[in-house]
């Protein structure tokens, strides 16, 4: 949950500078796939939806921004990236980040056991839903818990955010714009800690869905402030939230 108390003594105090766009990450789900963990690891149909989205993306990008395009280390990441490069004409290359890199199985036989029968109920969407609810997969011995999942998540967000306020201070640089390719079970319960999302009538995240963060620096005078505000996007929502840099976690800011 966001934790809605007032942030540690000193980061509200960093709002007197004007508020200055750093830089925007955009993160996308990878496309429908069979999970054989051989490239692209993409049935045709998520093929083409990732085709589609990485279309949208392109339409969004900006002149003055520079992009650089990550996955996860999963190959139907990988595989996504790779369509993703091709549509947006891309020249460098795809960084692995496994700090963005899905579920890991610790217990793979007991885990599999599960995730089949939750795939038997109603395929890759009932598994969905499952993993925003179900205390299984909370179980240390089994799965990865949910929790360090998040952990590593807002890490790489403060990394991110690191690199952003380091461009910008100067002026002169295009604006760095990540393009990452990731997994449900980091962006769900990401989105679920900032919009009011209900399962299952509204699944959280989609094959090839995407969401997209302006990082905004509220004293970008000050290269080592504690606190951020992000401005999600995502379907026709739009939420400005707080970051707070220290304790990687974010902040009700209404």
């Amino acid at each position: 949950m966001i934790n809605r108390e007032l942030p540690p003594e000193g980061l509200i105090e960093t709002q007197e500078h004007e508020p200055k766009f750093i830089g925007r990450i955009t993160l996308l789900r990878h496309g429908q796939t069979e999970y054989t963990d051989v490239y692209p690891d993409l049935t045709e149909e998520g093929q083409e939806t990732v085709r589609r989205s990485a279309e949208q993306i392109a339409k969004n990008l900006r002149e003055e921004e520079e992009v650089l395009l990550m996955s996860s280390d999963k190959a139907r990441a990988q595989g996504t990236a790779g369509i993703v490069k091709d549509v947006l004409g891309y020249k460098g290359n795809i960084r692995t980040v496994k700090g963005i890199t899905g579920l890991e199985m610790r217990n793979r036989e007991k885990g599999m056991e599960i995730i089949n029968e939750m795939l038997a109920d109603g395929g890759v969407p009932s598994v969905d839903y499952a993993y925003t609810h179900d205390p299984r997969f909370d179980d240390a011995e089994i799965f990865e818990p949910r929790d360090e999942i998040q952990k590593r998540f807002m890490t790489n967000i403060e990394y991110a955010i690191r690199a952003f306020k380091t461009v910008a201070k100067h002026e002169e640089l295009p604006k760095p714009h990540l393009i990452a390719v990731t997994h449900f079970e980091v962006l769900s319960p990401f989105l679920h800690q900032i919009f009011d999302i209900k399962h299952p009538e509204d699944p959280t995240f989609k094959n090839a869905e995407t969401v997209e963060i302006s990082v905004i620096d509220p004293s970008a005078e000050n290269e080592n402030s504690d606190l951020v505000f992000l401005e999600v996007s995502f379907r026709d929502h739009i939420k400005t939230i707080g970051f707070d840099r220290i304790n990687r976690r974010l902040i009700n800011t209404e």
